[in-house]
């Protein structure tokens, strides 16, 4: 594997963590329209028709949706597994800050107590030993 599939194996965490959080807001939007379109819930099996019709829908939609957070986040787990074979702990710290965590370079840097260029040195040699380890 070279340096640059390396580097777009651990971009794909940064955005996987953003996919993420959209399928979250939009099981929270599905949600709230089937609670505010339907009756309580505790009349739902009583009264059944449409807004149970609605609840059945957003419950669907939501496991579809946890299903392809659930393929996410193993997706995460897989990529941390692989950063913590990393020998070198400075490396570890930046690749999961910067690709686990989605921290900015700068946030990285700061919390390394370093300066951005030493951050942006660092994460080469970083990919570099990442790139042994695939």
């Amino acid at each position: 594997m070279t340096v640059k599939e390396t580097k777009e194996y651990l971009l794909s965490v940064r955005r996987a963590k953003r996919e993420v959080k959209r399928y979250q807001a939009l099981k929270q939007q599905a949600r709230d329209l089937a609670c505010s379109a339907t009756a309580p819930t505790d009349k739902l099996a009583v009264s059944g028709g449409k807004g149970g019709d609605l609840f059945v829908c957003y419950a669907q939609y939501s496991a579809a949706l946890d299903e392809r957070i659930a393929e996410l986040f193993d997706l995460q787990s897989e990529v941390t597994r692989t950063i913590a074979r990393v020998q070198d702990s400075r490396y570890r710290e930046l690749l999961l800050g910067y690709y686990v965590e989605g921290m900015t370079w700068e946030q990285v840097a700061c919390q390394m107590d370093y300066c951005y260029m030493q951050v942006c040195r660092l994460h080469g040699q970083a990919l570099e030993a990442m790139k042994d380890i695939m």
